[in-house]
């Protein structure tokens, strides 16, 4: 299993590749958790360990929100032991695949996405619960997914890279490169 800051060392990795300092903890919460849906919907597995806490702007991870805490500016460094090829193919399809349907929504618009009625962040915070359960992720999710598969929202967005003959994604030539 993958360790959280693996995780948002990815997001903000491509980030930096597109030359934007956009990721901001805000953003960055919110993409870990979509990525954390998206593998418990399609991997039925939990990408990282770690819970996430109902807080006012949604769900937050405390130590990956320490790790980042730094108001409103860009988060502009991965970590230096940050490795592209620790993530399986299963992985790292899921965390693609996570950035290209999430990653062009801002902070406050993925904010609105989480807080849904009935959603799982909603949920928690009417009970009064301060974590928000994996298995109420996973069952919110499957059902929003069931309306509509999730191969077709994937073809109907694009790829960071392509697939070959094999189905296996393939990434750009310049990706991880320094």
């Amino acid at each position: 299993m993958n360790n959280v800051d693996m995780v948002a060392n990815f997001f903000i990795s491509i980030g930096m590749m597109e030359n934007e300092d956009y990721m901001t903890n805000l953003k960055l919460q919110k993409l870990v958790y979509f990525a954390q849906a998206l593998s418990l919907v399609k991997n039925k597995k939990a990408l990282f360990e770690d819970e996430f806490e109902a807080w006012d702007l949604g769900p937050v991870i405390p130590s990956l929100y320490q790790k980042h805490k730094n108001g409103k500016e860009p988060i502009t460094e991965v970590d230096k032991n940050f490795r592209l090829d620790e993530f399986s193919q299963e992985d790292l399809d899921v965390l693609l695949n996570t950035m290209a349907i999430y990653g062009s929504y801002s902070a406050h618009k993925l904010v609105e996405m989480t807080h849904v009625d009935g959603g799982p962040w909603c949920n928690a915070r009417k009970q009064g619960i301060p974590i928000i359960n994996k298995s109420d992720i996973e069952k919110f999710y499957s059902q929003k997914m069931a309306l509509k598969s999730l191969d077709e929202i994937i073809k109907e967005i694009p790829d960071i890279g392509y697939r070959d003959e094999n189905g296996t994604l393939v990434l750009p030539n310049d990706w991880n490169d320094e």
